[in-house]
């Protein structure tokens, strides 16, 4: 008989230990081979970065909660010591204390005033953190954390007792005035703006401008005795070369008209100021107006330097007209011989400020005088009105847009000047545009502060109503030639 043999497709328990054992040495084998390559390093490297800032980011989840909750509660209380009381009641963290890991403990801790950081640990990871006193992560594991991975750094900025204020602005936006100090805390790459302003006789010199945040900073405005540049009547432009980079402030004065009979009086110059950033060695051009001039006499009179108008009296003989002032402008550039007159084609890219002239005053030696209209002001002063039976006499300033013109004998100003033509009438004021004349009455010229920041104009007839010279006293308009004034608010 023949046996059919039975095949066994299973396996035995000494075949499977067998193949376990196999399996295990060669796991060994590859695990041991895979320590010794970069594969291995890098993941386990992974592993600890991801860690760390997993444990970075909570903490510092934890410190702007805090931050956020002692802007509201903190009542004054030492920042520090606030945020070591907040920590210890948090079931996060594992200890707090003030000396590394001695003395470890999650009880509260009073802290000495002049303590400046504290040491935690979240339960969950192995990392041990150092807390400064602006509430940032300092160090963890005693490696200092670097500036650019912090998200917020504190700016404190303060002034010396000769800063009158400061703005501050963020990103171009947002400017806040302080009087005393600012501390607060910053989003990294954030760009701050400081300007000051100085008391009187003061610049300036050190803590304002504008730089991106990246750390911490201490910024303390300082001054120093005011930088300034005066500039009298020359009768021709003047020339200046910018020092330093900085904010300057410019002051202008503008020339007064002539005086006439029946204590009849030229109008006085106006006054303009205004805020500009300079840089060094650019050159900008001072033209200083000259007074106009008048004795009551039958005379023809040339107007003053800048513009100023002339007077020229009639057949009559009773006529007695006086010139008027010229204006005093700044300009970027030099055309001609520096007369506003030169700059109409580019005066809104040339011309920085202007201050009005006034215009002379009129008389007739048989019947009255007429006062001259002071400078302007954004709109020059008109003269007095007078009368010869039912015919009127007088004359209007020059404004922001246009001449100013007269009643009788009519006479219109211009850009920059007044009328060229030898007309039997008073003088008339030079500015931004010269004032009108009438025979016996002018007005005088306007002033101009388009091309500053923050500036003002003060006409010639307000009372006390601008700065002498000196800045030490205020005045009713200007007399006699005109001034100019540069100071430096500070260096940038």
């Amino acid at each position: 008989m023949k046996y059919k043999q039975k095949k066994n497709y299973g396996i035995t328990l000494i075949a499977l230990v067998i193949t376990i054992l196999i399996l295990v040495i060669l796991a060994g084998v590859t695990i041991a081979t895979l320590k010794g390559t970069n594969l291995f390093n890098n993941a386990i490297k992974a592993k600890e970065k991801s860690d760390y800032e997993a444990a970075k980011e909570a903490m510092n989840i934890k410190l702007s909660a805090i931050e956020a909750d002692y802007e509201m509660h903190g009542n004054g209380e030492a920042k520090l010591q606030f945020t070591a009381d907040k920590l210890c009641e948090d079931d996060d963290i594992e200890y707090m204390h003030t000396e590394g890991k001695k003395q470890a403990s999650i009880a509260k801790i009073t802290l000495g005033k002049n303590a400046t950081k504290i040491y935690t640990k979240l339960r969950k990871y192995k990392y041990e953190f150092e807390i400064n006193d602006n509430i940032q992560i300092a160090s963890i594991d005693g490696k200092k954390v670097e500036d650019g991975e912090q998200k917020s750094f504190t700016i404190n900025i303060s002034k010396d007792e000769n800063v009158e204020s400061f703005i501050v602005s963020i990103n171009g936006e947002n400017e806040e005035t302080y009087t005393d100090s600012y501390n607060k805390k910053i989003e990294k790459d954030t760009k701050i703006t400081i300007k000051a302003t100085p008391k009187s006789g003061y610049s300036v010199t050190k803590g304002t401008g504008s730089f991106i945040v990246e750390k911490d900073e201490n910024i303390n405005i300082k001054t120093e005795n005011a930088i300034i540049t005066n500039f009298d009547y020359t009768g021709a432009v003047q020339e200046w070369k910018v020092p330093t980079t900085g904010i300057y402030r410019i002051e202008c004065w503008g020339a007064s008209g002539g005086n006439n009979l029946f204590n009849s009086v030229g109008g006085k110059g106006g006054y303009s100021q205004g805020y500009i950033h300079l840089n060094e060695d650019q050159s900008i051009y001072l033209a200083v107006g000259g007074a106009g001039f008048g004795d009551g006499t039958h005379t023809y009179r040339q107007g003053g330097w800048n513009g100023g108008g002339n007077a020229k009296p009639d057949n009559d003989g009773n006529t007695r007209q006086a010139s008027g002032g010229g204006c005093t402008s700044i300009t970027y550039t030099l055309i001609g011989d520096g007369q506003l007159k030169n700059y109409e084609a580019v005066k809104d890219k040339d011309v920085l400020i202007v201050a009005g002239g006034g215009a002379g005053a009129g008389a007739n030696s048989a019947l009255f005088g007429i006062n001259g209209g002071g400078g302007g002001g954004l709109i020059g002063g008109s003269s007095d009105t007078k009368y010869q039976g039912k015919q009127a006499f007088y004359a209007n300033g020059g404004t922001q847009t246009g001449p100013g013109d007269g009643i009788h004998e009519i006479s219109q100003g211009r850009f920059g000047c007044c009328d060229v033509r030898d007309d039997e009438v008073a003088g008339a004021g030079a500015g931004w545009y010269g004032g009108g004349s009438g025979w016996y009455a002018a007005g005088g010229g306007s002033s101009y502060i388009g091309g500053v920041q923050n500036g003002t104009t003060i006409a010639g007839d307000v009372s006390n109503g601008m700065p002498t010279h000196s800045g030490t006293d205020t005045m009713t308009g200007n007399s006699g030639n005109g001034y100019a004034k540069i100071t430096l608010i500070s260096i940038e």
